[in-house]
């Protein structure tokens, strides 16, 4: 009788501990942590979101994660453990879209930003009779005044002046750049838009509010060219890039550059 009462006083503590046990792992899994086998140890998840202006399949590392959202166009993965991850996004007849980004603890990587296109050949004329319709928005000195001595065109508070582009914000001036052969503002005064010869350069004018979280006053070398680039503008948004490099030959780019650039040829 001893030895039944005693038996079932250890079974009775053997199921509070696996109960605790188990309600510990609960908590945990609820606060996003998962079991990493590889450190036998719980680390808390992260996470990967996508907004993008068209219906398309998000993949993880190859494997479907599912498709964007009806409204909003958005998809995401949760409880990723922190590493190192493929990400693509896919649409019949669409250009495509990836990334090899770094997945941290208890952080959300947003890319609230993704621009498709249409890939078709029968797109191809609307896409490029809309390209030519955002580079008219540049300014060169073709664009200055004609028999002016000092060639000179401006956009608001910024004037290209020869191939030094200037930023007239204050009473005496101050050089953003040399050797620019144009530039562009967006329509907000957000960033500030430029090309050389073969480089397309970038300025935040104020904070961004989303990611990747840009400062004022923060430039960006966008992409090199081995070719000479013609023109350049705003596309669509000013998170997006329109390059001509002649005779038609246009490129889409993204400014968002972590994980890798995306163009889009055109």
């Amino acid at each position: 009788m001893c030895m039944k009462k005693r038996t079932r006083r250890i079974i009775f503590w053997l199921a509070v501990i696996a109960f605790g046990l188990a309600s510990w792992v609960v908590i945990k899994y609820a606060q996003g942590y998962i079991f990493d086998w590889n450190s036998n140890a719980f680390v808390r998840t992260g996470a990967i979101a996508v907004t993008v202006n068209t219906g398309a399949s998000l993949f993880v590392n190859d494997t479907k994660t599912g498709d964007t959202s009806f409204l909003g166009n958005r998809a995401g993965r949760d409880r990723l453990a922190p590493g190192t991850y493929q990400i693509k996004l896919v649409r019949d007849g669409y250009s495509g879209w990836r990334k090899t980004i770094e997945v941290r603890e208890g952080m959300l990587t947003d890319f609230p930003t993704v621009l498709l296109l249409p890939s078709d050949e029968a797109s191809q004329p609307a896409l490029k009779a809309e390209a030519s319709v955002s580079l008219a928005e540049s300014r060169t000195l073709k664009n200055a005044p004609p028999k002016m001595v000092h060639p000179e065109v401006s956009i608001g508070d910024f004037a290209l002046s020869g191939t030094q582009l200037w930023d007239m914000r204050i009473a005496s001036g101050s050089i953003i750049a040399k050797n620019v052969l144009g530039f562009t503002v967006a329509d907000n005064t957000s960033r500030l838009l430029w090309w050389t010869r073969n480089e397309l350069w970038v300025l935040w004018l104020r904070n961004t509010d989303y990611q990747p979280f840009r400062t004022e006053g923060e430039r960006q070398a966008v992409t090199r060219f081995s070719v000479p680039i013609i023109r350049a503008a705003w596309f669509r948004d000013y998170d997006h890039i329109i390059v001509d490099l002649g005779h038609q030959d246009y490129r889409v780019i993204e400014t968002d550059a972590r994980g890798g650039l995306n163009i889009i040829k055109i």
